[in-house]
């Protein structure tokens, strides 16, 4: 990410601006990224790691998503080794998003780091806070 202060306040649990032109521009790639890999479903899975490294920021060895599954940036997100997910998954990773070894989520599991400032002054910040599995 380019916004190093925006990404440092994203990490913080600080407020930052959820509409900035980066952040809306990386989710808008990353909404093409997740098409592209939903669509490979059935391929053979070094075809399907190799797009996930398009977007994902670190996973290792045997990583599955049944399709759809969806995120809000991917740069935020770390996936150990033997990890599956089942169908519907979401992770919106306005933070760090940590998944260790050996993990497996049921169907329509979401992961959500961020929530919206409660203030209406306020209505385009939001605050993210880690998630570790």
């Amino acid at each position: 990410m380019e916004n190093r202060e925006l990404y440092e306040r994203m990490l913080s649990g600080t407020m930052y601006n959820d509409l900035s032109v980066e952040l809306v521009q990386r989710r808008e790639q990353v909404v093409f990224l997740t098409n592209d890999y939903n669509s490979t479903y059935g391929e053979p899975k070094e075809v399907r790691e190799a797009l996930l490294r398009k977007f994902v920021e670190r996973h290792w060895e045997n990583v599955h998503f049944e399709p759809n599954f969806r995120c809000e940036f991917g740069f935020n997100i770390t996936i150990g080794n033997n990890f599956f997910a089942n169908f519907d998954c979401i992770m919106l990773d306005g933070n760090l998003i940590t998944i260790g070894d050996n993990v497996l989520l049921g169907p329509r599991v979401g992961l959500y780091t961020a929530n919206h400032a409660l203030d209406a002054g306020n209505a385009l910040w939001e605050v993210a806070m880690h998630v570790r599995l």
